[in-house]
């Protein structure tokens, strides 16, 4: 698929319609920030969005996918095309996603070996500092609630409303554990024991706005 001409085709059918990108966009439940990356070619709406754009911007799928308006004579020769287009475009997008996904994790597990050689603290004892498992599920069903609440559906809006949402949710996780500590702590050492725990779900908060704000960059 022609990214640039479907971007302009896009663009082109918004204006012919006489939709704003913010109009578009709260008619088919994206953000004005996707309309625009549509038409500027930064990204293509995901096969979800097909049918609700096309009926939006007056315009058939064969038509979205080989941007331009087309004839009868012409119609049944693109779909062909463009099926075949979408199939090998899903296939290379998914195996790129993995891969980053997979270099992520693998840069991840390098850099804990790292600091453990670096200050000879045993790699299980790193790990284990780092993990709160109620912390982290608590967390995680946060961030999936409010994905499906939003409605969200392409990787690009739901990684735009993590980008916002992250950091939030772990001050929010600190504030409320900070809440239950206990009254009578009367060690110095169970004192801070207790912070660095009400402290983990914010490092969770900017471990994900980070691997969030990575993963915008590559897939763009």
């Amino acid at each position: 698929m022609d990214t640039e001409k479907i971007s302009e085709f896009i663009a082109t059918a918004r204006t012919k319609t006489g939709f704003t990108q913010k109009e578009l966009a709260d008619k088919i439940g994206v953000s004005d920030k996707t309309i625009s990356k549509w038409e500027t070619g930064k990204s293509l709406p995901d096969i979800s969005y097909y049918e609700a754009l096309c009926d939006a911007l007056n315009i058939k799928v064969n038509e979205l996918l080989s941007g331009e308006y087309l004839t009868e004579d012409v119609y049944l020769e693109k779909a062909e095309t463009n099926f075949v287009d979408i199939i090998r475009e899903n296939d290379i997008s998914r195996k790129k996603i993995f891969a980053k996904l997979f270099a992520g994790l693998a840069l991840f597990i390098f850099a804990l070996i790292l600091i453990a050689v670096m200050s000879k603290i045993s790699l299980s004892n790193i790990v284990m500092g780092f993990l709160d498992a109620p912390t982290f599920i608590i967390f995680l069903f946060i961030n999936l609630g409010a994905i499906i609440i939003s409605g969200r559906r392409t990787l690009d809006d739901i990684l735009t409303l993590l980008r916002c949402i992250s950091i939030p949710t772990g001050v929010l996780l600190t504030f409320v554990s900070f809440s239950l500590f206990p009254m009578n702590i009367t060690s110095i050492n169970l004192f801070w024991g207790c912070i660095m725990a009400s402290l983990i779900s914010s490092v969770y908060g900017l471990v994900e706005y980070l691997i969030v704000i990575i993963l915008s960059r590559n897939l763009k």
